[in-house]
């Protein structure tokens, strides 16, 4: 509407211009073809005009309509009127126009074109002296002046977009987090409202997620670590919950899918990396002040295809992401996933008190447990507030993806269950296995529950088996068994499937738990322990030898001509030869000694209650099963062998530098000795 009246407006002024021009002929005496002519194009111009007013109602006619008004005005002045044209300013607001549409090859064929139509027009009416000449020059001058501003500016706005595809261009995909289960209901927005149960639900989730930030913020190191979460029912994202070193992080950051930085991934619902982030740091919308922000990652929160927020991680330093981190945060996301599907079950809990109080205790305790056994302790101790049965079967996958029996309730019978195989193509829980659907059976059948060497089952009637999801597929199976007929109703089901849901989402978050542990204490390459982990755990050692007066050990190696196997065969063998060594030394060493990566190719092993004499020993057997162990790809054998030092506590050194620095000492002198020996 403001559009339309703005053009009618405009084409008032043009149609009182011309009036104006009209009248001024009739002044001046001009011929009758002069105001005919002036007439006709007039019409001709507002016939146009409103044809694309008509069919075309969302044309932008502003920058045409002077062009229409110059064409009109040339005639009548070629055919006489007035002594000087009542159409310059047209001219002024053409220019930039044209500049902008075609650039500087349309805007000095425009002025080519202004310039023969002016001569002609004051040829003609016999008007060409000095003020002329001054007009055309400034009117040129001006032109020149404008189309250049414009297009320089044209031309920062079109490296500045083309600066931004390039951003996009260098993001690198993740795989999608694992969704999680109970699809069905609605989270509800932890945004802080005027209602208490917002507010409560915020608290409750914050202590649920603020432990996940802070591995996120230790292990990955970023300036910032910062998650948003999506409000009900709108396309926005709200700032949850951050950890920084900056202190002008805005609370009330709001992210929608018109913020630059985050359209692309919005759309493609793809993670970013960007280690060349040239923008305002304010542009990410969480800062109020510019960080001077070089690298960042953003990682998008998916359950199925639904996008739940992003969790970011920024930092100062350019290429400060490395492709460890974005594993790292993929992990990090999936738990983060995980405890919000986690959330939403504890949620739909309370809502529905009355019937899920019992649901609502296991909830809470499953949220507070990161361990397997744990977990499953849960279930099994709060199961018989939900559902009367006489034995409870636990069924999990093995790494090969194949059912057992994890644990019983009550386990003093077993039944010659535990660990059992299930039989998958041969049991009531196998059926439910294989096809990912829970199953109920009234009475006992001929084919067995779970396996054909199963004893003292026979007693059982009703069979209930629900299946624990991860994605689309099982991972696991909640088997009650009943002693009664028809003892599992279908009244009983939802809070047995709830249940079985409650319980998939804790063991995949005590899973994820445990990887993201393992991520940050061990390395990437070899499994070993890193080197933070090391020192840690050399302190922890030290302080335990003071107290029990027992002495330890600490072995430090590497590898022999280590860097010929690079530069020989390539850094992809000398990995192998790093993973190869590692393979060796982990499988011959005791349960209470610790294994870590120091730096590159050198390795320690701290020895517990082991005297000096005991280490050199242990230190040879190492070297010897190293030197008789080469490393075989395909039909290629390398050879491999390693020098070993060895320092003792407390006689080498009382503390971490002291004994590291002599097991180093110890296996320089090593090295000089020949190297493939202990020191």
């Amino acid at each position: 509407m403001k559009q339309r009246l703005l053009l009618s407006s405009y084409f008032v002024v043009l149609l009182s211009l011309y009036i104006l021009s009209c009248l001024g002929k009739f002044l001046l005496t001009s011929s009758a073809i002069t105001i005919f002519a002036g007439l006709v194009i007039t019409a001709v111009l507002l016939f146009f005009s409103y044809i694309l007013l008509k069919y075309i109602p969302k044309v932008n006619l502003l920058p045409w309509l002077p062009l229409l008004a110059l064409l009109a005005n040339i005639p009548i002045q070629i055919t006489g009127g007035f002594p000087l044209s009542a159409f310059s300013i047209v001219y002024f607001f053409l220019i930039p126009v044209i500049v902008l549409i075609t650039g500087k090859k349309g805007a000095i064929f425009f002025l080519i074109f202004v310039l023969v139509a002016e001569i002609a027009s004051a040829f003609f009416t016999k008007r060409i002296n000095l003020n002329f000449g001054v007009s055309i020059s400034v009117l040129i001058f001006l032109a020149i002046m404008i189309g250049y501003f414009l297009e320089n500016s044209k031309k920062k706005l079109q490296e500045l977009e083309e600066r931004l595809k390039g951003i996009e261009k260098s993001t690198s995909v993740l795989s999608t987090p694992a969704n999680t289960t109970d699809r069905t209901e609605v989270l509800t927005t932890l945004k802080s409202k005027v209602g208490n149960s917002d507010i409560k639900a915020r608290e409750k989730m914050t202590q649920l997620i603020e432990p996940i930030i802070n591995v996120i913020y230790e292990t990955i190191q970023p300036f910032s670590a910062v998650i948003f979460l999506k409000e009900e029912k709108k396309d926005s994202f709200f700032l949850f919950l951050y950890r920084s070193h900056s202190a002008y992080i805005n609370n009330k950051a709001v992210i929608t899918g018109k913020t630059g930085t985050y359209n692309w991934v919005i759309k493609e619902k793809q993670p970013l990396i960007n280690n060349q982030f040239l923008l305002d740091a304010r542009l990410l919308e969480y800062y109020t002040k510019d960080e001077n922000i070089r690298s960042i990652i953003i990682l998008p929160l998916l359950e199925e295809s639904e996008l739940l927020g992003f969790t970011i991680c920024d930092s100062k330093k350019e290429n400060g992401f490395t492709w460890h981190d974005k594993e790292k945060l993929k992990v990090f996301g999936n738990l983060i996933i995980s405890t919000l599907s986690l959330f939403k079950s504890l949620y739909w809990a309370q809502w529905d008190a009355n019937r899920y109080s019992a649901l609502h205790e296991i909830a809470k305790r499953l949220s507070q447990s990161l361990h397997k056994d744990t977990v499953s302790n849960i279930l099994i101790e709060l199961a018989p507030q939900i559902c009367d049965f006489d034995l409870l079967v636990l069924i999990l996958s093995d790494d090969s993806g194949k059912p057992f029996v994890y644990k019983l309730s009550p386990d003093k019978d077993n039944y010659n269950l535990k660990n059992s195989k299930i039989l998958i193509d041969g049991s009531l829980a196998g059926l439910v296995f294989q096809n990912n659907q829970l199953l109920i059976k009234s009475r006992k059948i001929k084919t067995p529950f779970f396996t054909k060497q199963e004893k003292g089952l026979t007693e059982f009637q009703s069979f209930f088996g629900v299946p624990l999801h991860k994605d689309d597929r099982a991972i696991g199976e909640l088997v009650l068994l009943s002693k009664k007929i028809s003892a599992f109703s279908l009244k009983k089901k939802a809070p047995v499937i709830f249940l079985a849901d409650l319980f998939s989402v804790a063991l995949e978050k005590a899973n994820l738990y445990q990887k993201t542990k393992e991520l940050s204490i061990t390395d990437g390459l070899t499994g070993a322990f890193n080197h933070k982990h090391f020192q840690k755990k050399l302190k922890k050692e030290i302080w335990r030898a003071k107290r029990s007066g027992n002495p330890f050990s600490l072995l430090m190696f590497d590898i022999d001509h280590f860097k010929k196997f690079n530069d020989n065969y390539g850094h992809q063998i000398g990995d192998e030869v790093l993973k190869h060594i590692s393979g060796i030394v982990k499988k011959n060493l005791r349960k209470i000694d610790i294994f870590a990566r120091y730096g590159g190719e050198e390795f320690v092993i701290i020895l517990p209650e082991t005297s000096k004499q005991g280490a050199l020993v242990a230190a040879e057997k190492t070297r010897l099963l190293i030197e008789k162990k080469p490393l075989i790809i395909k039909d290629d054998i390398y050879p491999v062998t390693v020098s070993i030092g060895c320092a003792t506590f407390p006689e080498d050194g009382e503390d971490n530098n002291a004994l590291i620095k002599k097991a180093d000492e110890a296996l320089y002198r090593a090295k000089q000795d020949g190297r493939n020996c202990v020191r």
